[in-house]
């Protein structure tokens, strides 16, 4: 499980720009429930967006006029016999409105969250001021949001963040058939968590560190001397996290873990072990990674810390290079999490405090 008010930190690492002014907003709250704290992101994030401006687009109307405007659908005029009943035709026309899909994505989370009993009712009225600004659009129905729809530019891309929470919220509160209120089917999808999780690290060390943090391609160290007719089929190999310090050329491979379990116990020999196919992986990424084997190259396989087991530390030397297990308790106060991250690029990079920048006080 991941501390409520983690999820927040973890979530504008990895999709928007850290604003100071929203961290100290947060800050002084505390949340006893996800409601409490997804409405609180979205009410200051749609609360600054309102600042910015609604963004508008240009909507396809085709309603039936009196006063002809835009062009004339003839072939549905024909079929309605408007014109002959009430001197109307079906006109096709764009209009620039607030309607837009993602403003009604916004109202329909704004909604759904005014349904759950277990939200404050200080954050219920928040929720109503914010639903005054889009009376003007239409809510949709949860089921049939179509997050593959939404297309960001120049013009909208400050909604990004606003739509990640939309998401959470949309596809995690359900209706309790039972007694018809709204609940949490459960905090965020696995998937979702291994996502926000592996970006949340990598744009971590992107604003922090003097640092090029990038998820990378990494090509297959083959022999040209042997035939390469099967090339084609093996897998790619692309890394959650490569981190790479320019001055001294040491690169740190990051795979970040989310998993129920750590450890596989295997019962038919009375052992444990981390699952092979995760080391076999990230092996694979240190050695075609370190094709002239300088040994600059490390791994480290970062696990986020389950209930049931403990804080696992494990150093190997493989073939020269250092490939490493930590585990990462997200359900940690913030400034732990940050400890660990930059105990990390302080021993694979000799950097310390001193050469972390953009500090933020949590």
């Amino acid at each position: 499980m991941i501390k409520i008010k983690n999820i927040y930190w973890m979530l504008i690492y990895a999709y928007s720009g850290i604003s100071q002014n929203g961290i100290e907003k947060v800050k002084e709250e505390h949340f006893d429930n996800i409601y409490t704290l997804l409405s609180k992101m979205l009410y200051l994030e749609v609360s600054s967006q309102l600042k910015r401006g609604i963004n508008r687009e240009y909507i396809r109307i085709c309603e039936p006029l009196s006063n002809l405007k835009g062009k004339i659908n003839i072939n549905d005029s024909i079929k309605s016999n408007l014109y002959n009943t009430s001197h109307k035709v079906i006109c096709e026309y764009d209009e620039f409105s607030i309607n837009s899909y993602m403003n009604r994505i916004i109202k329909t989370a704004i909604i759904t969250l005014l349904k759950c009993r277990f939200l404050d009712s200080k954050y219920k009225n928040k929720m109503k001021r914010l639903l005054m600004y889009f009376n003007e659009v239409k809510q949709l129905n949860i089921k049939e949001v179509n997050w593959k729809f939404l297309r960001f530019n120049r013009n909208n891309i400050s909604y990004r963040i606003i739509m990640i929470i939309c998401h959470l919220i949309l596809d995690n509160l359900i209706l309790n058939q039972n007694n018809g209120e709204i609940e949490f089917k459960k905090y965020i999808d696995e998937s979702d968590y291994s996502t926000i999780y592996e970006r949340f690290v990598r744009e971590y060390y992107k604003r922090h560190y003097n640092l090029n943090s990038s998820a990378s391609y990494i090509n297959w160290n083959i022999d040209n001397n042997i035939s390469n007719k099967g090339k084609s089929f093996l897998p790619v190999m692309k890394t959650d996290i490569t981190l790479t310090d320019k001055k001294t050329n040491r690169i740190l491979i990051i795979d970040t873990k989310l998993y129920d379990k750590i450890i596989k116990n295997d019962e038919r020999y009375n052992s444990e072990s981390f699952y092979s196919a995760n080391i076999y992986q990230l092996y694979a990424y240190v050695k075609n990674k370190d094709k002239c084997s300088t040994g600059k190259v490390s791994g480290i396989l970062l696990y986020a810390k389950t209930e049931d087991e403990p804080d696992i530390s494990g150093d190997y030397n493989m073939d020269g290079n250092k490939i490493c297990i930590r585990t990462l308790d997200l359900n940690k106060d913030f400034e732990d999490i940050e400890k660990v991250l930059d105990g990390i690029v302080q021993e694979f990079f000799n950097m310390d405090w001193s050469d972390k920048k953009n500090k933020i006080n949590i």
